[in-house]
Formats: structure tokens, C-alpha cells, sequence
């Protein structure tokens, strides 16, 4: 089963508003020939959280109780939309990250896997992972797990992922995440996987000097991701184009 969930962050204009839990209405203004007209739009989605929602709010209701099961959780938007805010927190408020791991007593094996255009990479050594494939499932080479025992190793984990991912400049925002970044836990026989994606940017509103074979290759990735989940959703359908890149692989 999948759920999407929208996070408002804080609008510049008063033009949001959530009319039921699992709907939301957007005001647009647009110019017209001779004046500006107001174009409205409704979204309807399992769940949206308006812009004053905390995060272990977010983390009470829609992942604490997924913790019994493996699960994925994607993070997904628009550069500066606050994904990683979400996802780590800040130096005040905890992410759902630090939540999932102050619930299981901060023990589990992590893998972190940056996936960059130019590969798969061991966030924590830099080094090539390889997605060999055998009887339809995909094996990760080079992929190192760490053990976490304690909070502080779990502060430790936390801090060189967070100086060693790779970031830019958008028009948006100043430390955009430009790679993927996959979280495999493992705890207890289960395996929680968290996939804090890059920032969907439209290569126009990319600052002078910004790489746009990163642009691309972004955009690629998400879109093979977005064919996958609509394949999954038309029943009986078998085929799902998971191969047409590393992210989805």
C-alpha cells in the first residue's frame, strides 16, 4: 500500500487552505489580457499537514506506526520545500530520523548510499557500490553496514552524512541537496529504508555555474521513480520499469 502525505511549508501568500484532512485548496493569480484573474485548484491526497504541524507530529501519526513492519519512506519536493528539514531536523527540533531511533534505543545497522550522476557511492568511505542483479533481485556490493549501539554513535552517523553529501546553490536555496541519498536500517529483522530525494529543480531556475548534467540526471531518476509507482498502481499489472535507473533499481 501507498500513502502520500503533504507537508505545507510556510506560504509566502495566504492562498492555501485545507478544506477536509485529505484536501487542499490553492488560489492562483494569473494575468489575464486586461487584469489579473484568480484560478483555484483542488488536490486531493491521503493526508496534509498545514505549515504550524511539528515533526514529531508528523512522526507520531504516519511513522511510528509503520515501525512494526519494513517500510520505505520517500521524501519528495521541490529544492527548499524542507524534505531534509523533515527528514534531520534542525540544532532544535528533532527529525523523524532522530525520532525512529530514540524508538528502538538507538540500536540497528545502518547503510547510507549516495546515489550522484556520476554513480552509486558508501557515503561513509566514498567508494563505488556496485547493483548487480541475480534472479530478479538487486545485490549492493561495496555497500558497508555500521553498527550503532548508542545515541552518541548514532550523532556520529548523523554528522558525516550531513558533511558529506553532496550540496548546491539553487535559486531557492543555498545548500540544496544534488544527489539522493538512501537509508537502509536494520532492526530487529525489519528493515526501515529512507530515501531523502534530491531537490526537483527546473534547469532555468538553476544559479549560473550550477552543473546541469545534475539537473538531469535528477529529473530523469524522479520521473523513472513516478513511472514506477503509476505501473504499480494499474491492477494486474506485472510490469514495472524499475530498470530504467540506479534510484529505482
Amino acid at each position: 500500500m501507498v500513502k502520500v502525505i503533504c507537508r505545507i511549508k510556510p506560504p509566502i501568500r495566504n492562498n492555501t487552505l485545507i478544506t477536509q484532512d485529505n484536501e487542499l485548496l490553492f488560489i492562483k493569480t494569473e494575468r489575464g489580457i486586461d487584469k489579473k484573474k484568480y484560478v483555484t485548484k483542488y488536490y486531493k491526497l491521503d493526508k496534509f499537514y498545514n505549515e504550524k504541524t511539528s515533526n514529531i507530529e508528523i512522526y507520531n501519526n504516519e511513522v511510528k506506526p509503520l515501525l512494526i513492519n519494513s517500510f520505505y519512506l520517500f521524501l519528495y519536493g521541490h529544492t527548499g520545500s524542507g524534505k531534509t528539514y523533515t527528514l534531520f531536523g534542525n540544532d532544535y527540533v528533532n527529525g523523524i530520523f532522530h525520532n525512529i531511533f530514540n524508538e528502538i534505543n538507538y540500536k540497528a545497522e545502518i547503510e547510507a548510499i549516495e546515489l550522484r550522476s556520476t554513480g552509486s557511492y558508501n557515503l561513509l568511505n566514498n567508494k563505488i557500490v556496485t547493483l548487480l542483479e541475480n534472479d530478479n533481485k538487486i545485490k549492493l556490493y561495496n555497500s558497508e553496514k555500521i553498527k550503532i549501539n548508542n545515541k552518541h554513535e548514532f550523532n556520529s552517523f548523523v554528522n558525516k552524512i550531513k558533511s558529506k553529501r553532496k550540496t548546491g546553490i539553487s535559486k531557492y536555496n543555498n545548500q540544496s541537496s544534488r544527489t539522493h541519498l538512501i537509508i537502509n536500517i536494520y532492526n530487529d529483522g525489519k528493515k526501515f529504508v529512507i530515501v531523502d530525494l534530491a531537490g526537483n529543480e527546473r534547469a532555468p531556475e538553476m544559479v549560473k555555474g550550477i552543473n546541469y548534467d545534475e539537473t538531469t540526471y535528477i529529473n530523469s531518476t524522479l520521473l523513472a521513480l513516478k513511472e514506477c509507482f503509476r505501473n504499480s498502481s494499474i491492477k494486474n499489472n506485472k510490469y514495472i520499469p524499475y530498470r530504467r535507473s540506479k534510484l529505482t533499481r
